[in-house]
């Protein structure tokens, strides 16, 4: 009996999708997920790829992941004027034009996140705008329902107040409909308007002149949408499908006998070149040179079709009346599937095999089943309401055909014949897990419970294989696979192991406990020898590698890249990849570069859930896998990955999980305390968004990529400074972006961290040490005051006491000398003699008091007070002489000079004891103080004209003591001298200190004590 069971066909190329494509089934976003509303009117994708949806409840923003929705808001001026949108564009600023029904116009700036609102006419609540097109000079025009057409000038667009041409006043424009339904800007810069009663119109740029059209016979036609082609339109009116020459102003009415008199809403050609027609009764499909053909794959599939997009990866989004937003992708449709009966209790299908011509049979709890795949249609051929057909092998000229619990039969595919098998009994109350040929002919059996047996079909006797029962009887008896490999060995797996039969011997290769070189589960679900006579294994805990030479095997876990452990079977295709099927999808395995191609539902599979041990591979190279609702063909060969690469896009930013954060020039900035930021970023492939995998970085944080399927990347504790986020992703095939983003973040230092704090502290710190150490030189520049007032009273004090004191005595010891030597009268010449040396000490003391009292005077300190003190004592000197004495150099630049004590005293006894010298021993009749004033330092020279100073004299006790004197002061003592005569010079300091290191700290006591010195 025949009769039609629901089939999805799903396939990969172009070509092969064409003829199919009615078939594939799209994917529908839940509304659970964030749309506001399942009444979607528009949808665009912007510059950056995001998308938006335009609802009766607002505007909705998506990203693959997240949704966010923008409504009217009556205490936000910069919200929506109204959530009921009907379309959207986009300018080149890459700010969206938003028109609403009966809320006028709205202009939203992505950047600013605000919304400009346009009230073209005076009464906003009749501003019904229908469509928003661009024209070629960036002009933007505004179809309305009742107020004809708006256009904004593109030198208007940023202004506050923005000034609108009402077409129905203009002079120029003069487009007189009240109602405009549709625009589009044709790509020779025509504006066509499609009206609702007017027919089509026609806006000549150039030539400023609006031409109307209307088919032949018809006074009203509305026209709803319209499609340019090869010159010609493609328009959908209220009353079916038109093309209209605009160069001969033709009409012709396409299929009126498919689309009759409907409303086509939507026209949209694809990149494949097939024309997407959405009209209020459904959706339809016309390829070039072929008849429309309706889809009827949506949930509802007689809905209107409200809108229709190709995005840039060629996904196809698809709103409908009241009934949320689809999405189509060829590339999700990578194989080919065949659902059972989607009403049956229980649709998994137990077994698949393709016969010798083509056709597909599979077992199913419903009974036998083929897929006449040149019909495309499918049959149900059972022996009756009981049959559970669990496994199928295709013998010479019939089939055998294992049950659960009815035993083994065989089946004629021509006649549709059954005979049951004579030995039956055998088998009732279990279940024929597998049915497998050796290369003898003979068939093998292998059962739930009972183990395996082997059918002479020959003699028809039956022999059982395992009677044994082995470490495990119980699981030994459980066999899920038998495989015959090219030696003529048969393997058999089972809930215990792995079995290979040669010979009529047996060997079990075992799973044990630690043991990574055996077989790493014991439920063994499958067997392939591979064209390089490698033997795999597929277990519950993975895929296995037989080496043959070792006895040893290598495993292959979900670590290593399989998307699940439970090996429901392999297959090998033509260019010697392995084909997995799992308990999560199908996975294809390349064994040279031991990377695993994992595959799932949304790439067009039955389900993710597939049936061990139930796969076969027919002569043709097609690779088949059962599974819970149905069987997947593989054609290797016709699987493509999507080439497509998506921009990738930072979407937002939250401060500690919650706060938007504003990015502004691709530049994000946090305080110091707002360290903890989530970053959202999406793969804008919107395929299955579920499948995009990224990899980020943050310079600073993270040492290398970080990989993975989360769209977000989560950051705390960022110590103040700048950062570099990158970001880049993959879309749903795996296919890395070359496309990468990146975002500059720059956290700020509290005000204490900061470089100018940092310098303002360092400028009070170093006001601080200044202003300390002002105090300090104040403080000590007091004490030393202190110090020389005090030492120069004392000096004062003691000039004035040695001048009244010891001049005093000196006098009267003069006096009374001369009054005794006055009476001796010449009698004693002895005592005259002694008396004479102590008038002459006397004298001698006297004048060396002077000089003494001269040093200590404190008024006496300048460079000049020397000199002058020195000429002085040069004049004395030398005045009864026959040499002559001379002094140059003195000016009163001199007393800005000053001198300290010690300084003084040492000069004064310098060049004394130099003059005397000159006096005694040089036989000079010549001799000259002068003195030389240099930048920084200056020179007191004393020079005579005399015989010069012999080796001896150099050296002598006088010189010697002259340098010790200036080695006292810091002054530098020289000697030049020659047989024309003798130079002494003393360099000293032009900014000595006029006290003298320890000189300031002398007491009284300790300047009385220097007397000595000056007479020494």
């Amino acid at each position: 009996m025949k009769f039609s069971l629901y089939i999805v066909l799903q396939t990969v190329l172009a070509s092969f999708l064409h003829a199919q494509i009615t078939s594939m089934t799209p994917q529908k976003l839940p509304l659970e997920d964030g749309v506001s509303s399942n009444a979607v009117f528009a949808i665009h994708q912007d510059q950056k790829g995001l998308m938006w949806f335009g609802t009766l409840h607002g505007l909705v923003k998506y990203d693959g992941y997240r949704y966010t929705t923008y409504r009217h808001d009556p205490a936000d001026p910069n919200s929506l004027s109204h959530d009921d949108i009907v379309c959207i564009d986009e300018d080149d600023d890459g700010c969206l034009w938003i028109g609403t029904y009966g809320g006028g116009i709205n202009r939203f700036d992505p950047k600013k996140d605000i919304f400009v609102r346009y009230f073209p006419n005076s009464n906003a609540a009749e501003t019904i705008v229908w469509d928003i097109e661009k024209d070629v000079e960036g002009n933007v025009w505004f179809a309305t329902q009742g107020n004809g057409i708006f256009i904004l000038p593109s030198s208007s667009k940023h202004d506050p107040n923005p000034v609108f041409i009402r077409c129905l006043e203009d002079s120029v424009y003069a487009i007189k409909w009240p109602s405009v339904r549709m625009l589009r800007c044709g790509s020779d810069g025509m504006m066509w308007i499609g009206s609702f009663e007017n027919g089509l119109g026609k806006w000549d740029a150039n030539l400023k002149k609006f031409t109307s059209y209307l088919p032949a016979n018809s006074e009203k036609l509305s026209v709803i949408a319209l499609f340019e082609e090869n010159k010609n339109l493609l328009i959908g009116t209220g009353k079916g499908f038109f093309r209209f020459d605009p160069m001969t102003e033709n009409w012709e009415k396409l299929f009126p006998e498919i689309f009759g008199s409907q409303r086509i809403l939507n026209i949209v050609k694809d990149r494949e070149d097939i024309l997407w027609i959405g009209t209020a009764e459904g959706l339809w499909l016309l390829e070039r040179g072929k008849a429309p053909v309706i889809y009827r794959q949506f949930q509802n599939p007689s809905k209107p079709v409200v809108t229709i997009l190709e995005d840039r990866s060629g996904l196809l989004w698809f709103s409908l009346y009241y009934d949320g937003v689809y999405t189509f992708s060829r590339y999700t449709n990578k194989f080919l599937s065949i659902k059972n009966d989607p009403i049956a209790s229980d649709p998994a299908v137990n077994c698949v095999m393709e016969d010798r011509s083509g056709n597909v049979w599979m077992g199913t709890k419903q009974g036998l089943t083929r897929w006449n795949s040149q019909k495309s249609v499918i049959e149900f051929i059972a022996r009756g309401k009981d049959l559970d057909v669990t496994s199928i092998s295709e013998s010479e000229r019939h089939f055998w055909i294992g049950t659960r619990s009815q035993g083994l039969f065989e089946f004629d595919p021509n006649t549709k014949r059954w005979r049951e098998f004579s030995s039956n009994s055998k088998f009732r109350n279990t279940e024929i897990t597998v049915l497998s040929e050796d290369h003898a002919g003979n068939l093998w059996i292998g059962t739930d419970g009972l183990g395996v047996f082997k059918l002479d079909k020959q003699t028809n006797q039956l022999s059982e294989i395992l009677q044994s029962a082995g470490p495990n009887p119980a699981l030994m008896r459980s066999v899920k696979v038998i495989y015959k490999d090219r030696k003529h060995r048969m393997w058999i797996g089972t809930l215990a192991g792995l079995l290979r039969c040669e010979n009529d011997s047996i060997k079990l290769f075992s799973h044990r406990t630690n043991d990574v070189t055996g077989l790493n589960n014991p439920y063994v679900y499958s067997v392939l020898e591979d064209t390089d006579g490698e033997l795999w294994v597929g277990t519950a805990g993975g895929l296995n590698r037989f080496n043959s030479a070792t006895g040893q095997f290598i495993a292959y876990r979900e670590k290593d890249g399989l998307p699940n452990g439970v090996i429901c079977g392999i297959l090998e295709d033509r260019d010697r990849q392995l084909w997995i099927s799992t308990h999560q999808g199908i996975t294809r395995f390349n064994k040279n570069t031991q990377i695993f191609r994992n595959y799932d539902i949304a790439d067009g599979l039955q389900s993710n859930l597939f049936s061990p041990g139930v796969y076969f591979k027919s002569h043709s190279g097609k690779l088949y896998f059962g599974g819970i609702l149905g069987v997947n063909v593989v054609l290797p060969e016709k699987i493509m990955d999507n080439p497509f690469q998506p921009e990738i896009e930072i979407t937002a930013v939250k401060k500690f999980g919650r706060y938007p954060a504003r990015i502004q020039h691709n530049e994000l900035i946090l305080n110091y305390n707002e360290n903890f930021i989530t970053i959202d970023f999406s793969a804008l492939d919107f395929t299955a968004p579920e499948k995009n995998h990224y990899a980020y970085q943050l310079s600073g944080v993270d040492p290398d990529w970080v990989y993975g399927k989360t769209a977000e990347a989560v950051y705390t504790g960022l110590p103040p400074g700048e950062y570099l986020f990158r970001v880049k992703g993959t879309n749903h095939d795996g296919i890395w972006s070359a496309y990468e983003r990146t975002l500059k973040i720059i956290v700020t230092p509290p005000f204490w961290k900061t470089t100018w704090f940092y310098t303002l502290c360092a400028m009070a710190f170093a006001a601080i040490l200044i202003a300390l150490h002002r105090q300090i030189v104040r403080q000590r520049l007091r004490e030393e005051t202190l110090r020389v007032e005090e030492r120069e009273r004392v000096r004062k004090q003691v000039s004035q006491d040695f001048h009244d004191e010891l001049g005093h005595k000196l006098t009267k010891i003069n006096l009374f000398g001369e009054l005794i030597r006055r009476k001796m009268n010449g009698h004693d010449t002895e005592m005259a003699s002694h008396l004479g040396k102590v008038t002459d000490a006397a004298s001698s003391l006297s004048a060396n008091t002077r000089d003494f009292i001269w040093v200590l005077d404190p008024q006496k300190d300048t460079l000049l007070d020397l000199i002058v003190n020195l000429r002085d004592f040069g004049y004395d000197l030398f005045d009864a002489s026959p040499v002559k004495f001379g002094v140059k150099g003195i000016s009163e630049n001199l007393a800005a000079i000053k001198l300290s004590m010690d300084w003084r005293r040492h000069a004064t006894l310098i060049f004394k004891e130099g003059m005397n010298n000159i006096l005694k021993h040089a036989h000079a009749d010549h001799a000259e103080l002068a003195i030389e004033l240099r930048s920084r330092d200056f020179i007191i020279y004393l020079s005579d004209n005399g015989k010069g100073l012999d080796d001896k004299a150099k050296n002598g006790y006088g010189l010697s003591n002259m340098r010790q004197r200036a080695g006292k002061i810091d002054a530098q003592f020289n000697i030049e001298s020659s047989e024309h005569g003798t130079r002494l010079s003393l360099i000293g300091s032009r900014y000595q200190s006029p006290v003298t290191p320890g000189s300031a700290k002398r007491s009284r006591w300790d300047i009385v004590a220097s007397i000595k010195g000056l007479f020494a």
